[in-house]
């Protein structure tokens, strides 16, 4: 049977399971003795083991099978989860994570000799001294998919029995596709072959060494079975028993699960769902933004028309198509979660490596956004929780000093807030220094001698390339290039990076970012006779001034707004075009540009609309100040700004 198409499903299906495997790895390593959550691991790894087995990819699923006996000892209470095995399971998840990838992408396996070794001698002290199996050799026992092992529970139902059939021909054996051809007519006349290893495809086409295995229903005894299969010629070696699976459906030990962990089960692994390819995924949303330029632009036609009728056929394709659009924007939201099932894992590695005790809250773990932000988020929130981990909480003894509690605590979570998410992590540790941040600063030459700093200004310094703080290069930082890197790619995603801080208290970081990226609201301004589009997140206000009012400091335009004073620029000058010059009063944006605010002033505001994100050719590149481009109702093109990058 050709897999090829169901890789990508398979491989989803597979990263589930091994999200699931950490997630009960941690839960184990605090309540090692739940039946509940080796259960649950159990079944992990069992089923993880038939989808690999089914798909042909049996150096997976011999791995996986190794870690399931593991697993099965531990259930059993053979076995105690003892640190030791803690650790070992969890570098098998690791290793599992790595020879997936590499099945997937059809790349070399790796050996993994040392932890398939580590989990036999955790079953067998004494398979130290042992040959244990390389990872490449071929497993030929058969690892039956849910759909097989469910006809083989209905055939017991009925009395009919299972084994399994190991045949091994001779060496040497000629056409040895035709000695298998007789094997399987012999035994189809006594029973039914349910499924077999390697493919009948490969048996067929004798790609095999000379062993193989085959799983039959019949109402033959086993040594029945056994005397057919001799009685054919070129056999060497026949070993019929009862499959490993239709064992411990016997036993009650692998299917028979508590209903709280079957419920979650059923959660992980639901018909409600359908798995669709990104490809396609996009395609929907681009023709989408299509159809919105197209209601734009209708719209902006019926303004024109009297006719009643006209303009009430107008505006419920304006309402349905807005109803269109929010649906498809919802197909392109996923949960935070997806990121957010990596820290619990890296936190608990990094705590143990820095030997500091850190518990890792989350909360709002389903909150949804846009797709394309999940997949870019999870490096700068990694920056954010390795400088918690190393600059933020204390060592034990310190903390203890200051009278805190002897655990510290990292609370990373995500909420709605209007059209933006934040994304917060906030530490119970010592928060920031401003003084050895002022002495950093002052070092680099980025403030004077003399200079006081506020502890928004220190927190600000953070995000400045090449800024660190750190004594020492660590494994975890030190380097300089965290925080300016966390900055660069949350503003790459029109979003912003805020920093509170209280000395020996807290630090909490807040990231705000759109909801989405394909559809947003933006500001239509005129500038340089052209019009711009400016992401609304962005617009913190929009003022009209006398020229009057525009001050000049060290040769800077600069305007004071509420006892605040803001930089000033001509949004023509700034995007290389000669400004059109007007008497009376200017028209100014006020936006948020790296933390800070500017005005820019332009020649029209235009209004709030709609607007459609496509992205530049890669044949201009990256153009400063401009992030991409959209279709007006007018069909004229008009660039969306970055504000980000506009200045310089």
């Amino acid at each position: 049977m050709d897999t090829s198409e169901f890789r990508e499903v398979f491989a989803a299906e597979a990263r589930d399971y091994l999200q699931s495997l950490n997630d009960d790895l941690l839960l184990l390593e605090n309540d090692p003795h739940s039946s509940e959550i080796l259960d649950d691991m159990f079944r992990a790894a069992h089923s993880l083991k038939g989808m690999a087995g089914t798909m042909g990819f049996e150096e997976l699923a011999h791995f996986t099978h190794q870690m399931e006996s593991v697993l099965d000892l531990l259930r059993t209470g053979e076995l105690e989860a003892s640190d030791r095995v803690i650790n070992v399971l969890f570098s098998s998840v690791d290793t599992l994570e790595i020879l997936l990838e590499q099945t997937i992408n059809d790349e070399p396996i790796s050996s993994f000799q040392d932890i398939v070794s580590a989990l036999q001698r955790l079953g067998d002290p004494q398979a130290e001294t042992t040959e244990t199996k390389p990872l490449g050799t071929k497993d030929v026992s058969v690892v039956l998919d849910e759909f097989n092992r469910e006809t083989i529970k209905q055939g017991l139902e009925q009395g009919y029995n299972a084994y399994q059939v190991l045949i091994t021909l001779r060496p040497n054996t000629l056409l040895k596709s035709v000695r298998v051809y007789t094997i399987f007519q012999a035994l189809e006349e006594v029973g039914t072959i349910i499924q077999c290893n390697p493919s009948a495809q490969d048996l067929e086409e004798e790609r095999f060494d000379n062993q193989f295995a085959l799983i039959i229903l019949t109402h033959e005894s086993a040594k029945e079975i056994q005397a057919i299969v001799e009685g054919i010629s070129e056999i060497e070696q026949v070993q019929v028993s009862k499959p490993d699976d239709v064992t411990r459906q016997e036993s009650a030990s692998a299917l028979e699960v508590e209903p709280r962990i079957q419920s979650r089960l059923r959660t992980r692994r639901t018909d409600k769902f359908v798995r669709v390819e990104t490809d396609r995924l996009d395609k929907l949303i681009n023709l989408v933004g299509e159809l919105v330029i197209s209601r734009t632009q209708v719209m902006e036609i019926m303004k024109q028309l009297e006719d009643s009728e006209q303009k009430n056929a107008a505006a419920q394709l304006d309402r349905v198509t807005t109803e269109l659009q929010y649906a498809a924007m919802n197909l392109r939201m996923v949960p935070i979660k997806q990121v957010f099932d990596r820290f619990p894992r890296m936190v608990r590695d990094l705590a143990k490596a820095s030997q500091k005790e850190i518990n890792l809250e989350i909360y709002g773990e389903e909150t949804e956004l846009d797709r394309g932000i999940v997949n870019q988020i999870g490096d700068p929130l990694v920056h954010l929780i390795r400088n918690s981990i190393d600059h933020g909480i204390e060592p034990r003894a310190e903390r203890i000093a200051k009278g805190k509690p002897e655990v510290g605590t990292i609370r990373l979570g995500a909420r709605h807030e209007g059209s933006h998410i934040l994304i917060e992590i906030e530490d119970d540790g010592q928060g920031l220094d401003v003084e050895k941040i002022r002495q950093k600063a002052v070092t680099q030459g980025l403030v004077s001698g003399d200079a006081k700093i506020t502890i928004d200004e220190a927190a600000n310094l953070l995000f400045h390339p090449g800024f660190s703080t750190a004594d020492a290069v660590t494994d975890l930082s030190g380097r300089g290039v965290g925080m300016d890197a966390v900055k660069a790619a949350v503003e790459s995603l029109s979003g912003t990076v805020d920093v509170q801080s209280q000395t020996d208290q807290y630090m909490r970081v807040t990231i705000k970012l759109p909801l989405t990226l394909a559809i947003i609201k933006a500001l239509l301004v005129v500038a340089g006779g052209e019009t711009f589009a400016i992401p609304i997140q962005a617009v913190r206000e929009n003022i009209q001034i006398e020229r009057s009012q525009v001050k000049t400091v060290q040769q800077h335009d600069v305007i004071v707004l509420r006892n605040e004073v803001l930089p000033l620029y001509n949004l023509a000058e700034c995007l290389g075009f000669e400004p059109i010059q007007s008497t009376g009063p200017l028209a100014v944006i006020i936006v948020e540009s790296r933390g800070q605010k500017v005005g820019f002033i332009v020649e029209d505001l235009i209004g709030q609309q709609e607007i459609v994100i496509e992205s530049l050719s890669d044949i201009l590149g990256d153009i400063r100040g401009i992030a991409g481009a959209t279709i007006l109702g007018s069909g004229r093109v008009a660039l969306i700004l970055d504000n980000s990058t506009l200045i310089q």
